[in-house]
């Protein structure tokens, strides 16, 4: 072999592992389409505050108050009965 051919052998292989080296890098698609986004498998969840009882007033109780459960919501027991606000 000449030295070019040699030259230009050892870059297509290097090339080669290179490119297998991503390939098996690169995360699987979870859904199989590939018009997905690569990014799509680092979409945070939702956080709720820490404080949040997650609890509404139940108006059906006589004295309304706070067993009724609804995600987001803070309900506060006063004297009248309770109130209630977004968390």
């Amino acid at each position: 072999m000449t030295k070019g051919l040699r030259t230009a052998a050892r870059f297509l292989m290097l090339v080669a592992v290179v490119l297998s080296a991503v390939y098996l890098m690169v995360p699987a698609s979870s859904t199989g389409s590939p018009y997905a986004s690569s990014l799509s498998v680092m979409v945070a969840t939702p956080a709720y505050a820490t404080n949040c009882s997650n609890t509404i007033c139940n108006v059906l109780r006589n004295p309304p108050d706070c067993s009724a459960r609804m995600p987001g919501w803070k309900c506060k027991t006063t004297g009248q009965g309770c109130t209630q606000s977004s968390c």
